[in-house]
């Protein structure tokens, strides 16, 4: 980035009314610090922010566990990434961003696009299905997805942007209306 490109990053961010935005090894530590940024912020609903931070921590941990990406922090091997936490009049939105394989990229449009095209009911069934499975056939099963979905109330959208034959950047962005 040019440093004449700063002042307008800083305007954009400022636009957006972004709460938090984060871009490095999401570690435990660092998500409990994050964690006490969002809940320090002022305006924000208790039912809404419960929901919206239980949003935040699920996308975050898919990025500590499954990024392709990884760091070393405390002699823990974690996924790096980016979260961005932002308020608007009528909703928030969180939005996460990190590298992963293509093949994995496929699984999890996959279980996006089953997830998206639920009912409620058929999300409350599929939730029930994946946690009757064992610990190990729950290993990337998607309970996370439903759960995010299921307190959201609205799609998961997601974006690729394909780096090689082997990697892509994935997004995925969460919205969850005021009441």
């Amino acid at each position: 980035m040019k440093l004449g490109d700063l002042y307008s990053f800083f305007q954009d961010i400022n636009e957006t009314n972004i709460i938090l935005l984060f871009k490095g090894a999401l570690s435990q530590e660092t998500l409990v610090q994050m964690g006490d940024s969002i809940h320090q912020q002022n305006g924000i609903f208790k039912s809404e922010l419960r929901k919206s931070f239980a949003i935040f921590i699920e996308l975050a941990q898919n990025i500590m566990h499954y990024s392709y990406e990884r760091e070393m922090i405390d002699g823990k091997n974690v996924g790096v990434g980016n979260m961005i936490f932002e308020e608007e009049s009528d909703c928030f939105r969180i939005i996460s961003g990190n590298k992963i394989t293509n093949e994995d990229c496929k699984n999890i449009v996959n279980k996006l696009d089953t997830i998206n095209q639920a009912s409620v009911e058929e999300l409350k069934q599929l939730y029930k299905e994946q946690r009757r499975k064992s610990r190990k056939e729950l290993i990337s099963a998607g309970l996370g997805l439903i759960e995010i979905a299921r307190k959201s109330g609205e799609k998961i959208g997601y974006e690729i942007n394909i780096i090689d034959d082997n990697i892509s950047f994935f997004s995925m962005n969460v919205t969850i209306k005021k009441v």
